[in-house]
């Protein structure tokens, strides 16, 4: 019993670790990246934002859901996260409210949910 208990807890500690896909693919079918962009009409909100680029490397992704440091970073606008289907080498930029410091980034996609860590 211990013993299937310890493969499970491994189990999922790998998955947590390196994201997990569909059909036992290892490499996630899209690429994320983390930047910062300055609106210099802000007058009431931060002028700075950061945003997250998703790029598709396959010839189609539905992004599903998207969750920027457990949920602690909003988007910039409830239409900000609407599902969207990115075709190969498409890209998507997702922006968040305030400076908030991207971590970790979760995405759902229709080929399973992928796991992203940043410096």
């Amino acid at each position: 019993m211990k013993k299937i208990f310890a493969y499970g807890v491994s189990f999922a500690l790998a998955v947590l670790m390196f994201g997990c896909g569909g059909g036992g693919n290892e490499n996630p079918p899209i690429e994320v990246s983390k930047g910062v962009d300055w609106n210099p009409y802000a007058l009431m909100h931060p002028k700075e934002f950061d945003y997250l680029m998703v790029s598709s490397k396959v010839d189609s992704v539905k992004i599903k859901e998207v969750i920027v440091n457990r949920g602690n970073c909003k988007p910039s606008s409830a239409n900000e996260m609407n599902k969207k289907v990115l075709k190969f080498g498409e890209n998507e930029r997702y922006l968040f409210r305030g400076r908030c410091d991207i971590k970790e980034a979760e995405i759902h996609t229709d080929l399973g949910v992928w796991f992203f860590t940043f410096q």
